[in-house]
């Protein structure tokens, strides 16, 4: 970690003594740029601070003032922001070192009672954080975020893990409070899986505080912001440690500083150790003429506990303490962890705390690697060099143990064999070109042969080139229908076969997004395939708002949202940000209503929720205007539908990334039957459902979501109609209708059949109807339309109701 003389100077200048004021002091982005000073190195805006120490590895970061939303080409990413006047301080890096704003304070400000707060806004997470500073611009603590979680307040701390919600924005509020001759520190976030922790740094005194970005990608969701500075002044204590080693890891003497501020401390300090069995120390030392004292403490054991030195001046009565925590007992090892050849691999044991000379060691699998049973560490050092002796393929743990002190260590070692992998659609389409990707795994050449089973059915180049990186692609065409196994290889592996089954193009009523291209787009009004409608665009999205939203549609590839089994060229939807109205819809009618025995079906692409209760993606299908069916998933695992006129029910609950195919089959006259199985590929549905007019158009919606997670997106591709109109025995109802009581219903017919009507369901309240099968006609002449008309006993419970329209089904057979 670097620092520069100019930030040492700035120290040595904001460093002072406070004499009793609790004034709270402040500083944020809306006191820099425009008509006020920049944001700059030496700028020194608000109160209670010292001048800023702005630095970053030239060409790979900088500092700007911007609005923590984060508007990355105008697309607003986080929720909610931290600005004053529409800005705060933000960070950018791109690797090589880290971007940093470091700061003191003003003198007379930190002391006894002091409290220093800010915000920390960012949004993805790689080494970025915050690093707490004593007046020798030691470091004593810091906060850091990696893509595994977080640690603080330093080394010894775990790694807390962190799931979740950094995606849509994160805001963590730090706050540290001088308490005596102790720090104390607590962090805050805003979601629900964000950290709430506190706890005390003994024998430390801020005097600096830094925050770093080392995010290794400049821009868009990796910048880092924070704004809302704060202070409040404290006292300083007239006795102090001013240094010390406060966590030693070997037995014997240790030095520490005892500072005085004032002259009124004077003459002799008495000092004393609350574990004598861990840490003993001089009876006494005395002040002359200097303000510092330096003396030597004694470690006598690093396992009996922490011991509290006790300092006590006579002459003022001013007392200090200090917390001499030893070392925990810790093991670690280090080494290869991906192997790929077998023989001896060097590994290295290291120790910390009280840990004994003595090592046991273990394999969890010695089929896979052995490890000598013991080894000592030499006399006087803390590592122990040993071998490992690699057998076999396979995962094992290198186990060491100390029996003396307890400390254990494991190490998780795979040994892999060099491989190759092919990955890509596992099923295309006759004519289709495809891209596919060799993966390796090890130490494999550059050059890899491609081969197919039947070149007739699936062509591929003859090799493929690794070029800076371990994957590789390249096109293969489905020439003809059939299955074709993949396989590439070289001298250092060979890949198991990868089967690809070539399909025939659909025909008949069907639109698929291969269907649009360059030439052709996918926009508003245009028209592919057969059996449908053109579509209609209809958007809602504002990019000139505050905030700015955006939705539209698009043709691509499914796999960047991990959804398996589409085609890389389905129908895509976006809306961000997450929170805003933005939504993209889009409509479409079929070419003729769906008829009895006809089936409307779609393939549909679902990875993520919505990750809001407010956003939503989904299907509707339309009958002469009315919403017959809708299908919505949201914030959950949970896919429902709400049929017409009823109440939602859950077609799927369980998370999946596969597509899956959903259908609607017009069964008979007002029946539709939905079916489909769920995307994890096990969940099946199958219910039918009373709809009061003939389907003849859809719609897909998908509501804003986060804008960086293609996870979240929704695909669909394969829109299809199948079936066959009913033969002659199927007659249909040309109207039915309802007026005080007697129903008349005009029907086509078979001369010699009979026929029985019955009633399916009604679009208002009726509490039962009775006898179930209400009439029957028998067909005397097949050249002409009948109509028959039969009374109805009803129990009808708002007889005020004069006219009622039904759905009737007519059938050859008695349903009773």
């Amino acid at each position: 970690m670097k620092f520069y003389m100019k930030w040492f100077m700035a120290a040595m200048i904001t460093l002072g003594f406070a004499a009793g004021s609790v004034a709270q002091l402040t500083d944020d982005a809306s006191n820099y740029g425009g008509a006020n000073p920049d944001w700059e190195d030496g700028a020194n805006e608000g109160d209670g601070f010292g001048p800023w120490t702005l630095d970053w590895p030239d060409g790979e970061g900088g500092v700007f003032l911007g609005n923590s939303e984060e508007l990355d080409e105008g697309v607003p990413q986080r929720d909610p922001d931290i600005n004053t006047d529409g800005q705060a301080f933000g960070m950018w890096n791109g690797g090589g070192g880290a971007t940093e704003a470091i700061r003191g304070f003003d003198t007379d400000v930190w002391g006894d009672g002091s409290e220093l707060s800010f915000d920390f806004s960012f949004r993805f997470d790689n080494a970025r954080g915050v690093t707490l500073h004593d007046s020798g611009l030691t470091e004593f603590a810091f906060f850091v975020l990696d893509s595994s979680g977080y640690q603080f307040p330093g080394t010894n701390a775990p790694m807390t893990e962190w799931p979740g919600e950094r995606e849509d924005g994160e805001i963590l509020t730090f706050t540290f409070t001088q308490n005596g001759p102790d720090l104390e520190w607590a962090v805050t976030g805003i979601r629900a899986s964000s950290p709430d922790e506190s706890g005390v740094i003994p024998n430390q005194t801020l005097a600096f505080f830094r925050i770093f970005n080392n995010s290794n990608e400049g821009g868009g969701g990796n910048d880092l912001f924070f704004n809302n500075l704060s202070v409040t002044e404290g006292t300083v204590p007239l006795l102090r440690f001013s240094d010390g080693v406060a966590n030693p890891d070997e037995l014997g003497p240790i030095s520490l500083t005892l500072e005085r501020t004032d002259e009124v401390v004077t003459g002799l300090t008495t000092l004393s150790s609350s574990n004598e069995d861990a840490l003993t120390v001089p009876d006494d030392v005395t002040f002359n003429g200097d303000d510092e004292i330096q003396f030597v403490a004694n470690v006598v054991s690093l396992l009996d506990g922490p011991a509290t030195v006790l300092a006590s001046n006579v002459a003022s009565g001013a007392v200090a303490t200090f917390t001499v925590i030893p070392a925990a007992s810790t093991l670690s090892i280090d080494g290869p962890f991906n192997v790929f050849e077998l023989g001896e691999q060097s590994y290295t044991l290291t120790r910390t705390g009280g840990v004994g000379d003595d090592i046991v060691f273990s394999s969890s699998d010695e089929t896979v690697l052995t490890v000598p049973a013991s080894a000592s560490f030499p006399l006087g050092d803390n590592t122990l060099n040993f071998d490992a002796d690699i057998v076999g393929f396979g995962f094992a743990q290198i186990i060491a143990s100390n029996v003396a002190s307890g400390a254990w260590a494991d190490y998780g070692v795979n040994v892999l064999e060099p491989s190759l992998t092919i990955s890509g659609p596992a099923a295309i389409t006759e004519g289709q070109t495809r891209t596919y990707t060799v993966t390796r795994v090890g130490p494999v050449g550059d050059t890899v042969d491609l081969s197919s089973s039947n070149d007739a059915v699936v062509e591929v180049p003859a090799s493929v080139t690794f070029v800076d990186s371990d994957s590789a692609t390249f096109e293969a065409e489905a020439l003809a229908v059939g299955s074709a196994d993949l396989v590439a290889s070289n001298v250092d592996a060979t890949s198991a076969p990868f089967t690809v089954t070539v399909n025939e193009p659909p025909t008949g009523l069907v639109d698929i997004g291969a269907n649009y291209d360059t030439e052709n787009p996918w926009v508003d009004g245009s028209n592919g395939g057969a059996g449908f409608g053109p579509w209609a665009f209809n958007h809602t999205a504002d990019p000139e708002g505050d905030p700015a939203s955006f939705a539209g549609v698009f043709i691509g590839d499914p796999a960047a949202a991990e959804i398996t089994g589409m085609d890389e060229a389905s129908f895509g939807f976006f809306a961000n940000p997450a929170g805003s109205g933005a939504n993209a819809e889009v409509s479409r009618s079929f070419a003729d209503p769906l008829g009895v025995g006809f089936t409307f079906s779609f393939q549909w692409g679902l990875n993520w929720d919505s990750n809001d209760e407010n956003s939503n993606r989904g299907f509707n299908l339309i009958g002469d205007t009315n919403q017959l069916l809708n299908i919505n998933m949201s914030n959950s695992a949970e896919i429902s539908i709400t049929p017409f006129g009823g109440a939602p029910e859950v077609m799927f609950e369980n998370y999946g990334n596969q597509a899956f195919t959903l259908n609607f089959e017009h069964v008979s006259a007002g029946q539709l039957r939905v079916f489909g199985t769920g995307r994890d590929g096990s969940e099946s549905f199958d219910e039918t459902y009373t709809v009061p007019d003939l389907p003849d158009a859809f719609t897909f919606y998908f509501n804003a979501t986060d804008s960086a997670s293609d996870e979240r997106q929704m695909y669909v591709n394969m829109l299809q109609i199948t079936g066959e109109e009913p033969g002659p025995e199927g007659p249909t109802v040309s109207s039915f209708v309802m007026v005080n009581g007697d129903l008349a219903a005009s029907i086509d017919g078979e001369e010699g059949m009979s026929y029985y009507l019955v009633y399916v369901t009604d679009l208002t309240t009726i509490t039962s109807i009775n006898p179930p099968v209400l009439s029957e006609w028998t067909i005397a002449d097949s050249q002409e339309d009948l109509v028959a008309d039969a009374l109805v006993t009803l129990e009808d419970t708002d007889p005020a109701d004069e006219t009622r329209f039904y759905w009737i089904l007519i059938t050859d057979e008695p349903l009773n």
